[in-house]
């Protein structure tokens, strides 16, 4: 795992500059024909792609086909799978996320190609696509060549978030219900990204995160319900879009079901049209309590709520805040279009990258806070053609002696069409275990699309991938989630990549786990919930075998505040689960009430035995905590030499955050290098 974050801002090594204004390139996968769409504004303007732009979404009737799909999958041995949901329920799902009580939320587009611009079927305007540097520039590109007209049509259709359940328990879902709709700004991306936990719901399209929650204020609004195969209705949007240069309709006006709220947390994502489907995605919890989530390389501009601003409009990347939106900061810049993230058991993030193309390949990548991948937007439309720089210097391979000392590299180079992830968690996959990922691969047809389980081991301060292994094939898979009971549940798109205004929700499962009294105990345990249970029952679940409950168990200690300090500080023992929660609890105490969670880390940050003293030197390694207490940075900096790779990882990425100075620059650099291959 390169540290190039402390490395680079400790010797002050500049960022690879990026040149907006390049031409060429080809319109790759363009079978969307603009012949025969009806000019906007008489002609003046460009036409938009023809399409059926309806205000109300599509979906296709009840039919046999998602049973009869069943039969031409291939699974892992001793799997089962059987049809959870299907059209009218849901139609065209691209993420969907399943909450404590089993409920599935999914993410729909409606807007995709038609709505969702992708510039190789509007090459016309690839220099101005290139050159914008924020929303409103996008707003002006539309303007400038659709005009009124086509502004308009552009805020016709809407994405929708849905609620689907199994009310009955029967293992099929019987309810399917608009959960928010109204995602119909001109600049709406797809709805890409959906995260739900505890009555809260965070939700991703272009230009904004959003999040949903209870309204207790409101009345809120009808929402019809859909039993069995009837269509849930959605209400109608409420945005009309503007033609004035002085109000300028830069997100979408979303409507919640009745009883929530919608509200945007942070705006300015998707600064250019790009490819379609490098849009806002992977929202997860982290292990620090704070939301991940991702951009492909229609860039970002973002002011956050502090005021500072984040300026990555020509690259992907990765982004964390506070669940409530604040505090946002980049964490990995340089990614082409990461659709999801997870962590594993250590609190590392993962993540698969795609590729241009152009001969590249698509990358596994652990996400390294302050790293960066390469990979700017400009290599797409080279002036020479082949990716430029990116296939050149081979910037997407594994490391290899020689390579570009800024760039972060892929641990492998992996399979075409990366998309859904999930880690397993102590869920076991059959005879594979239950430290495996499960990585979608979406491809544009069942026949080479489906999902496969991936295993990591770890590698100096990073991790090699040790297998691959087909575990669901021969589905058109863009999301896979894990379900409260310990069963997989993933979506199938239908067939080919435009929308079919289908879709499919399958169930699958391994009998030996649903019968496991571990399995039953942990869907019984995040059903209820655990805000309201005591201090002495939470501290055990930091021990149990699920990373979900114990991670849930994690943050109701942390948000309790300093009560919870001493009975974690008496857990950080050891090096097991139980030790490391305690560790990442006491770390997110240390952000708001830092005293008493800070002293209890130390110890644990200058003597703790292995993974415990590299969460708790992650726990304490914050800018605000190295310039208020002093012991801090001596702890981080005396973790630098004569210590495990990554441990010195661990201290060096704290170090880097509170900006060293020269002496300890040298130090951090010196640190690094000597820790070896490990750490490039």
């Amino acid at each position: 795992m390169p540290v190039r974050y402390a490395l680079r801002r400790a010797s002050m090594l500049a960022l690879l500059p990026t040149t907006a204004l390049l031409v060429g390139g080809s319109a790759l996968g363009a079978d969307i024909d603009v012949k025969g769409a009806v000019p906007t504004s008489g002609g003046a303007f460009k036409p938009l792609v023809a399409a059926d732009r309806s205000g109300t979404p599509l979906l296709a009737p009840a039919s046999s086909e998602g049973t009869n799909r069943i039969r031409q999958f291939k699974l892992a041995p001793g799997l089962k799978v059987d049809l959870w949901a299907a059209e009218p329920m849901l139609a065209n799902p691209v993420a969907f996320s399943i909450d404590g009580r089993g409920r599935v939320f999914t993410s729909e587009t409606y807007r995709y190609r038609s709505s969702v611009l992708d510039i190789r079927h509007y090459m016309f305007m690839l220099e101005d696509d290139l050159a914008s540097r924020n929303i409103t520039n996008r707003l002006e590109i539309i303007r400038k060549w659709f005009g009124p007209e086509g502004e308009k049509a552009l805020a016709a259709e809407t994405e929708v978030l849905r609620r689907i359940e199994d009310t009955d328990g029967d293992g099929k879902a019987d309810v399917s219900s608009v959960f928010a709709d109204g995602f119909n700004s001109p600049l709406s991306g797809i709805g890409s990204g959906v995260l739900a936990r505890d009555g809260e719901v965070w939700f991703t399209e272009i230009p904004s995160l959003w999040r949903l929650r209870p309204d207790t204020e409101s009345k809120g609004s009808r929402v019809e319900e859909s039993k069995g195969s009837a269509a849930a209705t959605p209400p109608s949007s409420t945005v009309q879009p503007s033609n004035s240069s002085t109000h300028l309709p830069l997100a979408s006006a979303p409507h919640a079901a009745p009883g929530y709220k919608a509200e945007e947390l942070l705006r300015g994502f998707g600064v250019r049209f790009s490819f379609t489907g490098h849009d806002l995605h992977g929202l997860i919890l982290g292990p620090d309590g704070r939301l991940y989530f991702s951009v492909g390389d229609r860039g970002a501009h973002v002011v956050t709520r502090e005021g500072r601003v984040i300026d990555l409009p020509d690259e992907g990347a990765v982004f964390r805040c506070e669940p409530d939106g604040s505090d946002m900061e980049v964490v990995h810049r340089g990614l082409r279009n990461p659709q999801e993230l997870a962590f594993n058991d250590q609190g590392d993030l993962f993540t698969g990258d795609n590729d241009s193309d152009q001969g590249d390949r698509e990358r596994w990548v652990q996400v390294v806070e302050g790293a960066d991948s390469g990979w700017r937007v400009g290599h797409q439309h080279a002036l020479l053609g082949n990716a430029g720089m990116w296939n050149m210097e081979r910037l997407w391979v594994p490391r290899f002696e020689g390579q570009a000392a800024y760039v972060h590299p892929p641990i492998a180079n992996i399979a075409d069409g990366p998309s859904g992830l999930v880690y397993m968690g102590g869920v076991p996959l059959g005879a594979a275990g239950g430290d495996r990922f499960l990585l979608a691969y979406f491809k544009g047809t069942s026949a080479r699309s489906g999902v496969d389980s991936l295993a990591v081991r770890p590698k100096g301060a990073g991790y090699e991938l040790v297998a691959h292994d087909e575990f669901v094939w021969n589905s058109l898979v863009p999301d896979v989630d894990l379900a409260p009971d310990g069963s997989i549940l993933f979506a199938d798109w239908h067939e080919g990549w435009p929308k079919s205004n289908k879709g499919r929700i399958y169930r699958a499962w391994f009998p030996e786990v649903l019968a496991d009294p571990v399995s039953k105990e942990t869907a019984r345990l995040l059903g209820e919930g655990f805000s309201k249970r005591p201090e002495a029952e939470l501290v055990p679940l930091l021990a149990h075998r699920d990373l979900r409950v114990r991670q849930e168990a994690q943050f109701a200690l942390a948000a309790r505040g300093a009560a919870s300090v001493p009975r974690l500080r008496n857990r950080l023992q050891g090096d097991g689960p139980m030790a490391i929660h305690a560790a990442r609890a006491l770390g997110q105490i240390a952000r708001k009430d830092p005293a008493q969670a800070v002293w209890a880390l130390l110890p644990a940050a200058q003597q703790g035995q292995g993974e415990l003293r590299v969460q708790a030197l992650r726990a304490l390694g914050s800018a605000d905590n190295i310039a208020r207490y002093p012991g801090v940075r001596s702890v981080l900096a005396g973790s630098l030499e004569g210590t495990p790779a990554r441990i010195q990882a661990a201290a060096a990425l704290g170090l880097a955050r509170a900006l060293p100075d020269a002496s300890e620059s040298r130090r951090v650099v010196e640190a690094i290098r000597a820790a070896g291959p490990g750490l490039q």
